[in-house]
């Protein structure tokens, strides 16, 4: 009879011990289903207008990212039109920097590579309509030598990309 109460006892013993491991683990997993189901609704605010009626946003559709107006990004350029001012811009600043310091330019290694990348996450849990996009690139077979000449060189440049809208505003 003792081996009997033995074996009860060392079932509850098993018993407690997988509902603790089972305990302990399921925290963890509801963290995740939890994060997993957020991020499937995405960030929402239910908006009640004038009227009364409710309706709910979905900021997962926000067009823009976190801090940018979406009214600038749907006024925005093309992801395409951005690259053609981008082209625009660089072949001036090459232009002014080869008048001044009589610079040449390598050739440019061609790839056929995509210059976009995107979209990008707009931070509410969806993809905004902002695209990354890699403008040409170049590279001057020699730099000013003086440091003055550098510092004008990059007072060049600064006055190019201000007048596409870069720069402190």
């Amino acid at each position: 009879m003792p081996q009997f109460t033995s074996r009860r006892h060392r079932r509850w013993w098993i018993l407690g011990a997988i509902f603790i491991v089972a305990g302990i683990a399921a925290v963890p997993v509801a963290g995740v289903v939890h994060h997993m189901v957020g991020n499937a609704v995405g960030r929402t605010t239910v908006s009640t207008s004038a009227d009364g009626n409710e309706r709910t946003i979905y900021w997962r559709d926000y067009p823009g990212v976190a801090g940018v107006d979406p009214l600038e990004v749907l006024a925005g350029p093309t992801p395409e039109e951005g690259n053609e001012t981008a082209r625009t811009m660089v072949a001036e600043i090459k232009a002014a920097l080869s008048a001044e310091f009589r610079q040449e330019w390598a050739p440019v290694d061609a790839q056929s590579r995509s210059p976009f990348h995107g979209p990008i996450e707009n931070q509410y849990g969806g993809k905004s309509l902002l695209t990354n996009v890699n403008g040409p690139e170049s590279q001057s077979t020699s730099v000013p030598q003086t440091w003055a000449e550098k510092q004008r060189a990059i007072a060049i440049i600064g006055d190019v990309t201000h007048r596409y809208g870069y720069g402190p505003r």
